[in-house]
């Protein structure tokens, strides 16, 4: 179960992920808590328990690579970020 992150790394396995390449959006504590045990980057977004969520994070010390309003803007922000990191087009 989340955030523990035996399935993650077995998905991984199983499916050729690279996990260190990967992100996990989410609007929970454990999705953040899961995509960093698992050595992703973590996205929160806001929507749905993504406001409690943060302040939960806060509280733990615990930041998201990025937190974003809703999806469309976690994915703007993954590809932005793919593309400083001189990944994908330009």
């Amino acid at each position: 179960a989340k955030p523990r992150p035996g399935l993650g790394f077995e998905a991984a396995r199983d499916l050729g992920l690279d996990l260190a390449a990967s992100y996990m959006i989410g609007d929970k504590t454990d999705d953040v808590l899961f995509g960093l045990n698992i050595g992703a980057v973590p996205v929160l977004v806001l929507t749905g328990y993504g406001r409690a969520a943060a302040s939960a994070l806060a509280a733990l010390g615990v930041r998201p690579a990025h937190t974003a309003a809703g999806v469309l803007d976690a994915a703007v922000w993954i590809l932005e970020h793919e593309r400083l990191a001189g990944h994908g087009p330009v």
